[in-house]
């Protein structure tokens, strides 16, 4: 994939990733509380959520595309990235940092963050936060818990600080994301 790439330039064919990180405020965020709004508006033509979902498709497929053109080094496929990246999802919210990734996986603590910097575009302990942050917005957003069981439920001890990084990632409090997205369910199923 990466040779054509290099060669034409351009795809004939949208390529799906198996997982993507995406910047925070994004299209593809923004795309799908589109997607999520048309669901829950129950318009009566189904093609606008089909146009935004292809949509979506399509900006994912330009996100890994464009990072594979700027970081051919990644295309060959990091597995014990991937390793580490999967393991931290999966521990996200329990106390972690970058001394204990870096012990887990036998690698200097420095050498992780410049694997997490370089892969992800964010030091580990961002890439911690915006796993917990999106774990909250789910939370807030599909249940009526507490801001503070929220906190803890995405591996906060300290609700204030939970709350002032909450707004710095979201750029608005949790109650106001409540407020703005207490209509929108996600697989709620």
């Amino acid at each position: 994939m990466n040779g054509l790439l290099q060669r034409h330039g351009k795809m004939r064919d949208i390529y799906l990733p198996q997982c993507v990180q995406a910047d925070n405020g994004d299209r593809i965020h923004i795309i799908v509380n589109q997607i999520l709004h048309v669901a829950n508006s129950h318009y009566l033509t189904y093609h606008s959520a089909n146009y935004l979902f292809t949509s979506l498709l399509i900006e994912i497929s330009e996100l890994a595309l464009s990072r594979l053109l700027s970081n051919p080094a990644h295309s060959q496929g990091n597995v014990s990235f991937n390793k580490i990246i999967e393991w931290t999802r999966i521990h996200a919210e329990e106390p972690l940092t970058v001394t204990d990734l870096a012990r887990k996986f036998n690698y200097n603590k420095d050498y992780i963050s410049r694997l997490f910097k370089q892969n992800t575009g964010m030091r580990p302990l961002e890439f911690i936060h915006s796993i917990r942050i999106n774990k909250a917005k789910e939370l807030i957003s599909r249940t009526d818990m507490s801001i503070k069981q929220v906190a803890e439920e995405a591996g906060y001890t300290d609700e204030k600080y939970f709350m002032r990084l909450f707004k710095k990632r979201a750029h608005m409090t949790p109650s106001q994301y409540r407020n703005a997205y207490h209509k929108t369910f996600m697989n709620n199923v």
